[in-house]
């Protein structure tokens, strides 16, 4: 399923909150350049356009 979502309506994942503050914690995924080239090409061929991944 592919969605259009609004960059600013988009949050962080909630993890809980934390013992002490009682402040909310949010999970924070950073990716290499690697990773997320790996992601892109696996979103390419999911939508059938693999023969892009040359482009990559």
């Amino acid at each position: 399923m592919l969605a259009t979502v609004s960059y600013n309506r988009l949050s962080l994942p909630y993890t809980g909150r934390d013992p002490v503050t009682s402040k909310r914690k949010y999970l924070k995924i950073i990716l290499e350049a690697d990773e997320l080239t790996k992601v892109r090409k696996a979103m390419l061929c999911a939508l059938g356009l693999d023969l892009l991944t040359i482009h990559l």
